[in-house]
């Protein structure tokens, strides 16, 4: 049976001139497996330090790749020295949580990586570009071409994640649009059946309005609220204020307020109540 290492020394003596030794030192896998990786160890560790052998049932190598595998995730960064183990890094938890900058903070531990992310990092290149850049500055003998095309493969991954999380900042800021939206319909709905028909302890109700009113951009209902918080003792004058800000907000979020369960609910409840009072 022929020997990996044995293996590995052919390749190494086949892709490089003799006595050209590579210093480049790069983490033999993708930053995309090591981060995989990472996230079982740290579900299998429990917060615990860890044996080296205990990668083999983590990650699911054989023992021949045990030091290999260790050495991918210290070079990015994601495992540290405890006191009897190994452990994952702060750098590492926070890769673990998603945070963009902690993916090219480990890419940057790579002295390689740190330099073609200074140079084309927020540049759209082609591989091209960056392996000629390679063969330039890097000695001959270098396997350039596999250098570029990993280089490549993390910054998609880099760029990937950088979509993905702003999916998600975008879904937050439209769930927070939208709750507020729900809140305005709920107070000028409540406040509206409070004038028609008449009711005691409108003030409250009114100033619930303002606050949830404060970030509204439209100008007609900008005025109309600044309007009604000047005018909140005058009864006949705000009943006219509360129509035209209930018919300028329906005009401007009839199609977003429509399909909305709790706004037909709400109107139901509000109705059931006047008629209630009203026998």
């Amino acid at each position: 049976m022929i020997k990996i290492d044995k293996i590995e020394n052919d390749k190494k003596k086949a892709g490089r001139p003799k006595g050209a030794k590579s210093k480049l030192n790069l983490p033999i896998r993708d930053i995309a497996d090591a981060v995989e990786w990472i996230r079982k160890v740290d579900n299998e560790a429990k917060g615990n330090e860890f044996h080296p052998e205990d990668l083999v049932e983590y990650i699911g190598i054989n023992k021949g790749f045990v030091s290999p595998a260790l050495s991918v995730l210290q070079k990015f960064g994601f495992i540290e020295r405890g006191s009897f183990g190994w452990k994952v890094s702060e750098l590492g938890m926070r890769v673990i949580s998603n945070e963009r900058e902690a993916i090219k903070e480990a890419l940057e531990r790579v002295d390689l990586y740190r330099d073609l992310l200074k140079n084309f990092g927020d540049k759209n290149v082609t591989k091209t570009i960056i392996l000629n850049y390679l063969k330039t500055k890097y000695k001959k003998g270098e396997n350039t071409e596999v250098i570029a095309g990993k280089y490549t493969e993390a910054v998609s991954y880099l760029n990937s994640l950088t979509t993905e999380i702003s999916s998600t900042k975008k879904d937050k800021q439209f769930t927070k649009s939208t709750d507020n939206l729900d809140k305005k319909i709920i107070t000028l709905l409540k406040l509206k059946y409070m004038f028609f028909p008449e009711k005691d302890s409108k003030i409250e109700v009114i100033d619930e309005l303002i606050n949830v009113f404060e970030d509204e951009t439209d100008p007609t209902i900008k005025s109309v609220i600044s309007k009604i918080k000047q005018q909140k003792g005058e009864e006949e004058t705000l009943k006219v204020l509360i129509n035209i800000l209930f018919d300028s907000f329906k005009e401007k979020y009839s199609i977003l307020a429509t399909d909305r369960k709790y706004k037909k609910d709400q109107i139901k409840k509000e109705e059931s109540k006047h008629n209630t009072q009203s026998d």
